[in-house]
């Protein structure tokens, strides 16, 4: 039907008119956000428990709540001890669109252009040194060691001083650069970003620019002069491959320098190690995909943007719980212990969904047998549920559900009803302990064996380094920790969330009107700064498996419920000790107050004792409390 122009702009009327009241909407919920994220900090909660919870970045969260303030309020407020209020899961009413039945029907198309292929590139390495941000001296992995002069511990002084062949700089200390004592910015974040983003004279910024949203691992990268002979060096913090620690920049080398070693003769004398793990790992897994026999490149298919979107938003990383006592119960507890997993994302990168998904809808479903929907459950899908505890239930919850700001809690409550997704594992566990668990909709995977041969290959470098044939405990620690990391981030890379990236210009009145309306911007010594979601790259968009990293984060989760141990007649887990001596759970890890002593036989995936505490202490409530009690303990073992 023809249109007058008259009929036309009424109509764009009314859509400004719409989209203003959403943006009304959008400001009020952000506006509450904010003010719950300034609360929750006060009451303890760390900066990673927030990005986890806001799917904000770390750096965001401590712009909207430094943690000195919310220290200085947590001083200033001394309130008395209380057990962390119980999180609740959102009605199905209240749940984001993707936890309603409907989406799987809504989506028409599985696969998408991309394909992950065999891929050897031999890369040439970078020139890497390993400097102390206290002392200033310097380490490279072949044991050429030099010092620069600090005067005021700057970037600057590291890109004029560092010798001209070196292209990366992995800075050491238990210090981020910029954070020194007395600082003038608001929070330690900000410190970060103005040590990377100050002017250096006679350096650039690349054209990727910083990497700065993670103010734990921050990323800068400079050039001095174009084309050919341009020279670039990237600085960036070497806790990203090794881990916190007050480890020495010998050590650092050293570990590198086998490290190297290790993947080399892991995976050909082309791989070499990236900037990041994630990367590394990546690049690594595409070597171990291979060929056909009549040559052609094996491949895995890359999901449809709209089901990759579904898995996304849908699933959860690391179980990150701490378990109040019950009601009336006392807080002091007979003592400490922290079992952690032993390399456990190899260890549970098996058998993985490959392929283009079936999906079910709820009139499929009610069409198949009891006996096949228990084999579907076993097998590698998604599903939707609605999921009721059970009456009598007196343990941890089983199944993850969301929350109010897009975190994640656990329902426990006898006869508590809740709608969310799980695995099929999950809901088969859920299922044998009596949960009563309808499925409302999913999607099936054929099983294939796509990171087998990348896993067995990492795990057996960790099981070298275990064994101790390395030059001297501290670096067979740090090569440890690298190749955990490497497995730890690849396997997050997969899921193929996009970044936060940093964002910043001059604060002059003509960059004023030149300044994002829909993002919050702020201004820090003379700089305007902001942060938006980065578009993935094509290298990423061809790696983007989000049913790999869901498949292996829900094992790890079932893990920390009911898991093996070195004795087949035995489990441990959180399902196979007393309730009342369950304190809470991060990612591979489970804290208790009395030790069950699983055995241990050394294998990957096994629960093995990291900390112990003896004697009557206070049970553990925020997350700063169970650090200082981790750290403790860790001491007696």
């Amino acid at each position: 039907m023809t249109q007058t122009v008259a009929q036309v702009r009424a109509a764009l009327r009314r859509d400004t008119a719409q989209l203003g009241k959403l943006q009304e909407k959008m400001a009020e919920v952000e506006a509450r956000r904010s003010e719950r994220i300034k609360l929750a900090r006060q009451l303890g909660a760390s900066g990673a428990q927030l990005a986890e919870d806001t799917s904000l970045s770390e750096g965001r969260i401590s712009q909207i709540a430094p943690a000195k303030e919310a220290k200085r309020a947590r001083a200033k407020a001394a309130p008395k001890r209380e057990a962390a209020p119980v999180r609740m899961p959102l009605t199905e009413k209240e749940a984001p669109a993707p936890f309603r039945p409907g989406a799987v029907g809504a989506i028409k198309t599985t696969l998408s252009e991309y394909v992950s292929d065999a891929y050897a590139r031999k890369w040439v390495e970078r020139t890497t040194i390993f400097l102390d941000l206290e002392s200033g001296e310097w380490c490279s992995p072949e044991a050429h060691r030099g010092r620069i002069e600090w005067r005021a511990h700057t970037a600057a002084e590291v890109l004029d001083q560092v010798p001209d062949v070196v292209e990366r700089v992995y800075l050491v200390g238990p210090n981020r650069p910029g954070v020194r004592p007395g600082h003038p910015y608001d929070s330690e974040a900000d410190a970060v970003r103005v040590w990377f983003l100050r002017d250096v004279p006679g350096w650039d910024v690349q054209r990727d620019g910083h990497f700065l949203a993670d103010e734990d691992n921050p990323v800068g990268r400079w050039q001095k002069g174009e084309g050919e002979r341009a020279r670039a060096v990237e600085i960036a913090r070497a806790s990203g491959w090794f881990g916190e620690g007050r480890y020495s920049v010998a050590e650092a080398a050293r570990a590198w320098w086998v490290l190297r070693k290790t993947i080399s003769g892991a995976f050909g004398e082309s791989a070499i190690l990236l900037s990041t793990p994630a990367t590394t790992g990546r690049d690594l897994w595409r070597r171990t995909i291979g060929y056909t026999r009549d040559g052609a490149k094996k491949g895995y298919p890359v999901l449809s943007d709209e089901l990759r979107q579904l898995i996304q938003s849908t699933s959860g990383q690391g179980r990150r719980e701490i378990i109040p006592p019950a009601e009336g119960k006392s807080h002091a507890i007979p003592g400490f212990v922290q079992y952690d997993m032993r390399f456990a994302y190899a260890a549970l990168a098996w058998g993985l969904p490959v392929g283009d998904p079936t999906m079910w809808t709820r009139r499929k479903l009610d069409q198949v047998p009891d006996d096949d929907v228990t084999k579907m459950l076993k097998g590698r899908g998604r599903w939707l549920v609605t999921a009721t505890v059970p009456s009598n239930w007196t343990r941890v919850g089983l199944l993850g559900a969301p929350t109010a700001g897009g975190g994640w809690c656990y329902p426990s409550a006898p006869g508590q009803t809740f709608t969310t997704w799980a695995s099929g594992g999950e809901v088969e566990l859920a299922r044998a302990m009596q949960w009563r668990v309808e499925l409302r909709e999913g999607f099936t995977f054929e099983e294939g064996k796509p990171l087998n041969t990348w896993r067995d290959k990492l795990t057996g470098a960790y099981q070298a380094a275990a064994a101790g044939d390395l030059p001297g405990p501290e670096v067979a620690h740090l090569v440890r920790a690298a190749l955990r990391n490497l497995v730890l981030m690849t396997i997050g890379a997969f899921a193929a969330r996009s970044h936060m990236v940093s964002h910043s210009m001059p604060a002059t009145p003509e960059n004023a009107n030149r300044l994002p309306t829909d993002r919050p911007v702020r201004e820090v010594e003379g700089i305007y700064l902001w942060e938006e979601a980065g578009e993935l790259s094509e290298w990423n968009r061809r790696l983007a498996h989000p049913e790999w990293s869901a498949e292996i984060w829900a094992r790890c989760r079932l893990r920390l419920l009911n898991a093996p141990t070195g004795d087949r007649d035995h489990h441990a887990g959180m399902l196979w000790v007393p309730d009342h001596t369950v304190i809470g759970c991060r990612t591979d890890a489970v804290y208790l107050s009395v030790d069950p002593r699983w055995i241990d036989d050394g294998k990957p995936g096994r629960f093995r004792l990291k900390g112990r505490l003896e004697g009557s202490m206070q049970r553990p409530t925020t997350d700063a409390e169970l650090d200082a009690m981790k750290t403790r303990a860790a001491a007696n073992v």
